[in-house]
């Protein structure tokens, strides 16, 4: 009898260890076919941001390339296409300037017919300077046929994120601008409609404001507008703008593009030139 009662109890060991292997079996098929096709997603992820990394790559390289047309005066036409291959990927370069004019009718939110209908008129003199870190000042003339101009806006463009210093406007006005982040830097605005300070005919006034942080910015831009219908804006100092547009493509379906907003200075090539602000994918 115990022979046959431990043949027994082998017998139900060994039907319980099969279970055991079945319910591993059953719970390994359960994990193991969501853990392969996680894995399998994790491999796709990855080979599209390998892609988009690639992409991007090639579109600033078409930006740096652009940059050094730019910066070495090889601007057939405006605008300017043309193709580059960079890491097996097409890319599109377009190189379009953008006048100081237009520059500012944009921050300002000039009319759109306005910029065709009067250009920069000769009428006034505008100079600008920073005399110290953290100082600006615009000089103003008027010297038009005139006896007397007012004018209707006033300010400065500033490289750069500042603040204005309270209280410290003095000369043309002594009222706080408007201070608005704008294409890598920082306006000061006075906006009058035009019912701002008067000019006599040869008078030369001058407008100071301090700012922080007490630097002296790397590029600088002043302007005046007047309320005469026939005399819109004028400028101090000229720098040219350009938008650069770049776009690396993979198939017709995915590509990466990147919009920079680069100015150029000097007189002498190579030009100074330096990226004031740019984009990834903006919305067209």
């Amino acid at each position: 009898m115990k022979k046959v009662f431990g043949e027994l109890i082998k017998v139900e060991k060994g039907q319980g260890a099969l279970v055991m292997v079945l319910v591993m079996l059953v719970l390994g098929g359960l994990i193991i076919a969501p853990l392969l096709s996680y894995m399998g997603t994790g491999l796709k992820v990855g080979q599209m941001h390998e892609e988009k990394t690639q992409e991007l790559y090639a579109a600033d390289a078409g930006v740096e390339d652009a940059m050094w047309q730019i910066q070495n005066d090889q601007i057939p036409t405006d605008p300017y296409h043309y193709h580059l291959t960079v890491n097996n990927k097409d890319v599109t370069v377009e190189i379009d300037s953008i006048s100081t004019e237009e520059y500012l009718a944009v921050l300002l939110d000039l009319p759109p017919g306005q910029l065709n209908a009067n250009h920069p008129h000769q009428d006034w003199v505008v100079i600008y300077t920073s005399p110290a870190a953290g100082e600006y000042q615009i000089e103003v003339t008027y010297n038009g046929t005139a006896a007397k101009r007012k004018i209707s806006g006033l300010g400065a463009w500033l490289e750069g994120a500042y603040n204005y210093t309270d209280n410290t406007a003095v000369g043309i006005t002594e009222e706080a601008p408007n201070v608005k982040p704008y294409s890598g830097g920082t306006a000061f605005i006075w906006d009058w409609q035009k019912q701002g300070p008067e000019f006599s005919r040869g008078e030369t006034k001058i407008q100071t404001f301090e700012f922080t942080p007490e630097e002296i910015p790397p590029r600088d831009l002043a302007w005046v507008l007047s309320s005469s219908s026939d005399v819109w804006l004028s400028t101090g100092g000229v720098f040219s703008a350009y938008t650069i547009t770049a776009e690396a493509t993979t198939s017709d379906t995915k590509w990466t593009r990147v919009v920079a907003h680069p100015v150029r200075e000097g007189t002498e090539v190579p030009y100074d030139i330096g990226i004031l602000a740019w984009e990834i994918n903006p919305p067209t």
